[in-house]
């Protein structure tokens, strides 16, 4: 099990008055830049919307549980470096056949017990109906002392405007890509000003701020041993 690939990758937000296509194209055809993919106003770490009433074949009585779910384009795995273990990665617009499609980790396919899950139908609790296209390898999308979650990531449409746009760049070309974006995105003539993150930054600064609780709950801890031991002298 690995975590999410999170080197060489910024992000940022855009609104409504922005087409996720274009920008998308645009931005794939910088140089610097070797892949691009957009979630629906997501972020990446530890904020995972979640669905429950979720039914499948098969499924026994009792057998509740929460589901983490993703909203994303075709180029989410491609992006972070992720292994799909069977199936493949679609989008809602590279399919004819099915009304929609959606593709789950190693953890929701165990939980609903297919051996073989592409194919299978998944119901939401609206009643829509999904079918499963792939299955990615279990990766760590939240943090490295938590288990993984089942997750199901549902395909976004690129006609649609608006979202969050993460892009992998060359490491030997960092500043350059950057700056080109910042160029490129001052054409939209948007109201707000583009506000790039670095997603490698945001998982140490998470981290460090992990070890600084645990470190504090360790000397609570300590300090509370301390204080029994007293009580009892």
């Amino acid at each position: 099990m690995i975590g999410i690939g999170s080197r060489n990758i910024g992000y940022f937000e855009f609104n409504e008055g922005v087409q996720r296509e274009t920008l998308k194209k645009e931005l794939s055809s910088l140089p610097q830049i070797l892949s691009v993919t957009i979630t629906d106003h997501q972020y990446i770490i530890n904020n995972w919307s979640t669905v429950k009433g979720i039914s499948w074949k098969g499924k026994k009585e009792g057998d509740e549980g929460l589901f983490n779910i993703l909203y994303a384009d075709r180029d989410y795995a491609k992006t972070f470096h992720l292994e799909l273990k069977e199936g493949s990665y679609q989008t809602a617009d590279e399919f004819s056949t099915y009304n929609s499609a959606m593709v789950i980790n190693e953890k929701a396919a165990d939980i609903m017990g297919f051996k073989d899950p592409v194919g299978e139908i998944i119901t939401s609790n609206e009643g829509l109906k999904f079918t499963i296209l792939g299955v990615l390898k279990n990766f760590h999308f939240k943090s490295f002392h938590f288990p993984i979650d089942p997750l199901l990531i549902v395909p976004i449409h690129s006609t649609t405007k608006g979202g969050k746009c993460y892009f992998r760049m060359n490491p030997d070309s960092i500043a350059s890509a950057v700056n080109n974006i910042r160029n490129m995105f001052r054409s939209y003539k948007t109201d707000y000003p583009l506000k790039i993150g670095f997603l490698e930054d945001d998982y140490n600064s998470y981290n460090r701020l992990e070890l600084i609780a645990g470190t504090m709950f360790g000397y609570f801890t300590f300090l509370t041993i301390i204080i029994s031991i007293l009580g009892l002298i």
